[in-house]
């Protein structure tokens, strides 16, 4: 199909009063807004799938009169969109403003949006209740697929970033009681997930927001859990190399975000 298309850049003009009307961006990034955006097909790219080519039609009358709003950063649409999504929480919503943000880390926010969405809009009730078994299925999506505790980091450092570090801590604290480890241990290393590095990066945000003493006990509480990991891990020779080594990556991360 490539050999078919004249240009691997698609030029998607930009109605501007759309864009802020609709909410797609705030008030405040209107400077920002060009007149066009174009999206770079990647030149090693060989063929287009299916919702790559849904995508591409869409955008193609696209008036810039509803916000679009995508999973894992663009999953596996790559047509050049994920050069132009907004970490907004739960996804990443497609804006006309060009910028790095990718499933680890972000470029243009809101924060004070983010802000509202945690503390106001979304609800934590059912995940914070501990009266109940969390199987393998449902640690493996609010751990591994979406992650709840990286929500939760990353809007505090969003609020670090803007300057609002009391409201960081208080995001921050709100992950504790609304991610409790009694149900979502802080280490499962076993489950080959990115969980221990979230948690270590919300001692990480504690500490950048002010609030060593919070950053300390949660680092105390991962490593004593990551040392016993060790030990088990270590009675299994080759046979837990991969744990073993992720473990000892995680402990290495922690010592190096105390040092700091």
């Amino acid at each position: 199909l490539m050999d078919y298309i004249p240009s691997r850049k698609l030029i998607i003009p930009v109605d501007k009063g759309n864009v802020l009307k609709h909410g797609i961006l705030d008030e405040k990034h209107a400077d920002m807004i060009p007149d066009h955006i174009i999206l770079t097909i990647p030149s090693d790219k060989a063929y287009i799938t299916k919702p790559e080519l849904f995508f591409m039609d869409m955008l193609s009358d696209y008036k810039w009169d509803r916000p679009i709003s995508m999973l894992s950063a663009g999953g596996d649409i790559n047509i050049g969109i994920k050069d132009y999504l907004m970490f907004d929480g739960f996804s990443y919503r497609f804006v006309p403003v060009k910028n790095k943000t990718t499933r680890i880390s972000n470029d243009l926010t809101d924060a004070e949006d983010l802000y509202e969405k945690m503390t106001r809009t979304y609800s934590w009730d059912a995940l914070k209740r501990t009266d109940w078994f969390v199987d393998y299925h449902n640690l493996y999506t609010f751990a591994g697929v979406q992650n709840q505790r990286k929500l939760f980091t990353d809007t505090a450092r969003e609020l670090v970033e803007s300057g609002e570090k009391e409201k960081a801590i208080e995001i921050l604290d709100m992950c504790q009681e609304c991610v409790p480890e009694e149900n979502f241990p802080l280490d499962i290393t076993y489950m080959g997930f990115s969980n221990e590095c979230m948690v270590i990066g919300m001692a990480e945000a504690y500490y950048a927001a002010g609030a060593p003493e919070k950053a300390e006990e949660l680092l105390r509480k991962i490593s004593d859990q990551l040392f016993i990991s060790l030990d088990f891990f270590n009675q299994f020779g080759s046979f837990s190399s991969h744990e073993l080594e992720k473990v000892c990556s995680s402990l290495e991360f922690a010592m190096q975000v105390a040092a700091e």
